[in-house]
């Protein structure tokens, strides 16, 4: 890594995919990390698993939310609308405020009553291109 380098660049280089999701992934494993766009230099940077099971979130009362990405606006996640996978469950946006200012819009879903059943949803739709944490991702029209 060297000055200047984004976690978009780090992104791209590690896991094939640089978008608004995969950067807030690695974001959350290193809140010393006040500016996505423009690292230091010498910066150590943990780069944490993206996984279909890392998408399956453990909630408070025993059941699962997955997520289903960040966007820069709350609308971008309007693709997900719809979709088969997710219908009956509900479509969470958290907004997240970033160091920079910037706000981005964290999309879950849920509530599953199992892990399995939450990472059966995240395999299809991974499946159909429709989770921007893997390569291969496209909204649909």
């Amino acid at each position: 890594m060297k000055a200047g380098d984004s976690l978009y660049t780090l992104a791209a280089q590690n896991y094939r995919v640089a978008n608004t999701s995969v950067v807030d992934r690695i974001l959350e494993a290193n809140p010393q990390i006040s500016n996505p766009n423009k690292l230091l230099a010498n910066l150590p940077v943990r780069l944490p698993d993206i996984t279909e099971e890392s998408l399956v979130v453990e909630t408070g009362d025993g059941t699962y939310r997955i997520r289903l990405g960040t966007f820069l606006k709350a609308e971008y996640s309007g693709f997900l609308q719809g979709e088969p996978a997710l219908r009956g469950k509900q479509i969470e946006i958290v907004p997240r405020r970033l160091a920079t200012g910037e706000t981005w819009y964290r999309a879950l879903a849920g509530k599953y009553a199992t892990r399995e059943e939450g990472l059966k949803v995240v395999r299809e739709l991974k499946g159909k291109g429709l989770s921007p944490y893997f390569p291969g991702f496209r909204k649909k029209k």
